[in-house]
Protein backbone atom coordinates (compact mmCIF):
# COMPACT_ATOMS: atom_id res chain seq x y z
CA UNK A 1 0.00 0.00 0.00
CA UNK A 2 1.64 3.11 -0.87
CA UNK A 3 2.31 5.81 1.68
CA UNK A 4 2.43 9.54 0.16
CA UNK A 5 4.88 11.68 2.88
CA UNK A 6 8.49 13.28 2.53
CA UNK A 7 10.10 14.10 5.32
CA UNK A 8 13.14 17.18 5.20
CA UNK A 9 16.69 17.00 5.42
CA UNK A 10 16.48 18.53 9.33
CA UNK A 11 13.89 16.29 10.13
CA UNK A 12 16.09 13.05 9.69
CA UNK A 13 18.59 14.67 11.83
CA UNK A 14 16.38 15.07 14.66
CA UNK A 15 16.02 11.54 14.65
CA UNK A 16 19.65 11.02 15.77
CA UNK A 17 18.18 12.42 19.64
CA UNK A 18 15.64 9.50 19.70
CA UNK A 19 16.41 6.99 22.57
CA UNK A 20 18.63 3.93 22.20
CA UNK A 21 16.99 0.68 21.94
CA UNK A 22 19.09 -0.49 24.65
CA UNK A 23 17.68 1.77 27.38
CA UNK A 24 14.23 0.29 26.55
CA UNK A 25 15.63 -3.18 27.79
CA UNK A 26 17.03 -1.90 30.94
CA UNK A 27 13.88 0.33 31.70
CA UNK A 28 11.02 0.36 34.00
CA UNK A 29 7.87 2.00 32.23
CA UNK A 30 5.89 3.95 34.95
CA UNK A 31 3.01 6.44 34.16
CA UNK A 32 3.32 10.27 35.11
CA UNK A 33 0.05 11.88 35.50
CA UNK A 34 0.76 15.60 35.20
CA UNK A 35 -1.60 18.75 35.42
CA UNK A 36 -4.20 20.44 33.88
CA UNK A 37 -2.08 21.86 30.93
CA UNK A 38 0.58 20.44 28.82
CA UNK A 39 2.77 23.11 29.65
CA UNK A 40 2.50 22.57 33.70
CA UNK A 41 2.59 18.37 32.71
CA UNK A 42 6.11 18.63 31.08
CA UNK A 43 7.44 20.56 33.68
CA UNK A 44 6.37 17.89 36.39
CA UNK A 45 7.61 15.47 34.50
CA UNK A 46 11.09 16.88 34.14
CA UNK A 47 11.43 17.62 37.83
CA UNK A 48 10.51 13.70 38.22
CA UNK A 49 13.12 12.90 36.05
CA UNK A 50 15.58 15.52 37.82
CA UNK A 51 15.15 14.08 41.37
CA UNK A 52 15.48 9.99 40.06
CA UNK A 53 18.82 9.42 39.64
CA UNK A 54 17.80 6.16 38.30
CA UNK A 55 16.41 7.88 35.45
CA UNK A 56 16.67 6.38 32.03
CA UNK A 57 14.39 9.48 30.38
CA UNK A 58 15.64 11.09 27.02
CA UNK A 59 17.32 13.85 27.05
CA UNK A 60 17.25 17.20 24.56
CA UNK A 61 19.58 19.59 23.51
CA UNK A 62 17.99 23.22 23.44
CA UNK A 63 19.86 25.74 20.92
CA UNK A 64 21.25 27.50 23.53
CA UNK A 65 23.61 24.60 24.25
CA UNK A 66 21.23 23.47 27.48
CA UNK A 67 20.32 19.58 27.68
CA UNK A 68 16.55 19.11 29.72
CA UNK A 69 14.81 15.75 29.84
CA UNK A 70 11.55 15.16 27.28
CA UNK A 71 8.68 13.30 26.95
CA UNK A 72 8.93 10.01 24.88
CA UNK A 73 8.11 10.38 20.89
CA UNK A 74 4.28 8.58 20.07
CA UNK A 75 7.08 5.87 18.39
CA UNK A 76 8.85 5.71 21.60
CA UNK A 77 5.98 5.32 23.51
CA UNK A 78 4.64 2.50 21.33
CA UNK A 79 7.87 1.05 21.66
CA UNK A 80 7.70 1.08 25.51
CA UNK A 81 3.96 -0.38 25.23
CA UNK A 82 4.67 -3.18 23.51
CA UNK A 83 8.20 -3.56 25.17
CA UNK A 84 6.24 -3.64 28.79
CA UNK A 85 3.46 -5.88 27.65
CA UNK A 86 5.78 -8.60 26.44
CA UNK A 87 7.68 -8.49 29.65
CA UNK A 88 5.47 -11.87 30.75
CA UNK A 89 7.88 -11.90 34.51
CA UNK A 90 8.86 -9.17 36.45
CA UNK A 91 12.40 -8.52 37.64
CA UNK A 92 11.54 -10.82 40.80
CA UNK A 93 10.77 -13.46 38.48
CA UNK A 94 7.38 -13.64 39.04
CA UNK A 95 4.66 -14.32 36.47
CA UNK A 96 2.53 -10.87 35.72
CA UNK A 97 -0.99 -11.18 35.36
CA UNK A 98 -2.47 -9.98 31.77
CA UNK A 99 -3.66 -6.47 33.74
CA UNK A 100 -0.84 -6.02 34.49
CA UNK A 101 1.00 -6.28 31.49
CA UNK A 102 -1.91 -4.08 29.74
CA UNK A 103 -1.69 -0.71 32.37
CA UNK A 104 -0.61 1.32 29.47
CA UNK A 105 -3.48 -0.03 26.82
CA UNK A 106 -6.35 1.60 29.22
CA UNK A 107 -7.85 3.61 26.95
CA UNK A 108 -8.74 5.89 29.95
CA UNK A 109 -5.12 7.10 30.18
CA UNK A 110 -4.17 8.65 26.96
CA UNK A 111 -0.35 8.93 26.74
CA UNK A 112 0.61 12.55 25.32
CA UNK A 113 3.84 12.96 23.31
CA UNK A 114 6.66 14.91 22.20
CA UNK A 115 5.08 14.12 18.92
CA UNK A 116 3.43 16.92 17.11
CA UNK A 117 0.91 17.84 14.49
CA UNK A 118 1.49 21.80 12.29
CA UNK A 119 -2.14 22.46 10.61
CA UNK A 120 -1.59 24.83 7.37
CA UNK A 121 -4.32 27.74 7.71
CA UNK A 122 -7.08 27.24 5.34
CA UNK A 123 -6.06 24.04 3.37
CA UNK A 124 -5.86 20.49 4.31
CA UNK A 125 -2.42 19.94 4.02
CA UNK A 126 -0.63 18.91 7.42
CA UNK A 127 2.63 17.84 9.27
CA UNK A 128 3.60 15.48 11.55
CA UNK A 129 6.79 16.07 14.04
CA UNK A 130 8.40 12.72 15.09
CA UNK A 131 10.20 14.84 17.86
CA UNK A 132 8.83 18.65 18.01
CA UNK A 133 11.02 21.28 19.84
CA UNK A 134 7.53 23.35 20.18
CA UNK A 135 6.21 21.23 22.21
CA UNK A 136 9.60 19.83 24.42
CA UNK A 137 10.81 23.77 25.19
CA UNK A 138 7.30 25.02 26.24
CA UNK A 139 6.99 26.96 28.35
CA UNK A 140 5.03 25.81 31.79
CA UNK A 141 2.51 28.98 32.04
CA UNK A 142 1.46 28.13 28.41
CA UNK A 143 -2.05 27.63 28.41
CA UNK A 144 -3.54 28.28 25.28
CA UNK A 145 -5.80 25.55 22.82
CA UNK A 146 -2.97 25.43 20.23
CA UNK A 147 0.62 26.90 19.56
CA UNK A 148 0.63 29.20 16.39
CA UNK A 149 2.99 28.42 14.10
CA UNK A 150 4.60 29.69 10.50
CA UNK A 151 4.20 26.29 8.80
CA UNK A 152 6.58 26.61 6.21
CA UNK A 153 9.21 26.81 8.90
CA UNK A 154 8.17 23.47 10.45
CA UNK A 155 9.90 19.97 9.23
CA UNK A 156 7.88 16.94 9.30
CA UNK A 157 6.73 14.09 7.39
CA UNK A 158 3.93 16.21 5.17
CA UNK A 159 0.67 14.68 4.28
CA UNK A 160 -2.09 16.03 2.85
CA UNK A 161 -6.25 14.80 3.66
CA UNK A 162 -7.49 14.89 0.13
CA UNK A 163 -4.42 12.47 -0.75
CA UNK A 164 -3.40 10.56 2.10
CA UNK A 165 -6.96 9.74 3.79
CA UNK A 166 -5.18 6.61 4.49
CA UNK A 167 -5.05 5.43 8.48
CA UNK A 168 -2.44 3.46 7.55
CA UNK A 169 -0.15 6.05 6.07
CA UNK A 170 -0.90 8.29 8.93
CA UNK A 171 0.29 5.52 11.97
CA UNK A 172 3.50 5.31 9.72
CA UNK A 173 4.16 8.92 9.58
CA UNK A 174 3.33 8.84 13.76
CA UNK A 175 6.48 5.81 14.00
CA UNK A 176 8.65 7.41 11.56
CA UNK A 177 8.05 4.63 9.14
CA UNK A 178 8.99 1.72 11.36
CA UNK A 179 6.21 -1.07 9.70
CA UNK A 180 7.84 -4.34 11.75
CA UNK A 181 6.83 -1.83 15.34
CA UNK A 182 3.59 -0.96 13.77
CA UNK A 183 2.81 -4.94 13.01
CA UNK A 184 3.68 -5.77 16.63
CA UNK A 185 1.43 -2.87 18.02
CA UNK A 186 -1.56 -4.23 15.90
CA UNK A 187 -1.33 -7.42 16.60
CA UNK A 188 -1.45 -6.46 20.63
CA UNK A 189 -3.71 -3.50 20.26
CA UNK A 190 -6.40 -4.71 17.42
CA UNK A 191 -7.83 -7.78 19.75
CA UNK A 192 -7.67 -5.35 22.25
CA UNK A 193 -9.92 -2.89 20.56
CA UNK A 194 -12.57 -5.69 19.14
CA UNK A 195 -12.76 -7.00 23.12
CA UNK A 196 -13.51 -3.07 24.26
CA UNK A 197 -15.90 -2.37 20.41
CA UNK A 198 -13.58 0.20 19.78
CA UNK A 199 -11.79 -1.19 16.46
CA UNK A 200 -12.53 1.54 14.56
CA UNK A 201 -10.89 4.03 17.01
CA UNK A 202 -7.52 2.16 16.01
CA UNK A 203 -7.69 3.00 12.96
CA UNK A 204 -9.34 6.57 12.99
CA UNK A 205 -6.17 8.60 13.49
CA UNK A 206 -6.27 12.48 13.84
CA UNK A 207 -9.57 12.55 13.39
CA UNK A 208 -10.44 15.65 15.36
CA UNK A 209 -8.31 17.93 12.52
CA UNK A 210 -9.80 15.94 9.46
CA UNK A 211 -11.79 18.37 6.77
CA UNK A 212 -12.07 21.54 9.03
CA UNK A 213 -9.39 23.95 7.70
CA UNK A 214 -7.59 26.41 10.42
CA UNK A 215 -7.70 29.82 9.91
CA UNK A 216 -3.88 29.86 10.76
CA UNK A 217 -1.40 27.47 10.80
CA UNK A 218 -0.90 25.91 14.28
CA UNK A 219 0.66 23.24 16.52
CA UNK A 220 -0.43 20.67 18.76
CA UNK A 221 0.48 17.52 20.59
CA UNK A 222 -0.38 13.78 19.66
CA UNK A 223 -1.39 11.43 22.39
CA UNK A 224 -2.20 7.54 22.06
CA UNK A 225 -4.46 4.93 23.71
CA UNK A 226 -5.62 2.65 21.20
CA UNK A 227 -6.24 5.18 19.06
CA UNK A 228 -3.82 7.77 18.27
CA UNK A 229 -5.53 10.82 18.43
CA UNK A 230 -5.18 14.73 18.38
CA UNK A 231 -4.96 17.06 21.51
CA UNK A 232 -5.46 20.48 22.49
CA UNK A 233 -2.80 22.03 24.70
CA UNK A 234 -5.07 22.20 27.45
CA UNK A 235 -6.61 18.81 28.78
CA UNK A 236 -7.06 16.78 31.71
CA UNK A 237 -5.66 14.79 32.75
CA UNK A 238 -2.43 14.51 30.96
CA UNK A 239 -0.26 11.41 31.16
CA UNK A 240 2.96 10.87 30.19
CA UNK A 241 5.55 7.63 30.04
CA UNK A 242 8.54 8.03 32.60
CA UNK A 243 11.65 5.62 32.25
CA UNK A 244 13.61 5.24 35.05
CA UNK A 245 16.23 1.96 36.11
CA UNK A 246 14.38 1.35 39.48
CA UNK A 247 11.48 -0.01 40.75
CA UNK A 248 8.98 2.53 42.31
Amino acid sequence: MPVKMSLSLKGKEEKKGETPGYLFSEAEFFLSKGNSTYGQSLQLLQKKCTSDPATLQPLHQKGDGKKIYRPLTIRESILAKVEDFNREYDKSGIKRDLEDRLKFFDCNANLSSCTGVAYKAATSKFKIIPLCPNLIELASDFNQDFIPIDYNLIDGYQLDWQHDDNYEALWLAALEEDQTLLREYKHIAVPIAQIMDEIDDFYFCLNSGKNTPKKEDILVPISISSPLVLETMVKYPVYFVQLSKKEK
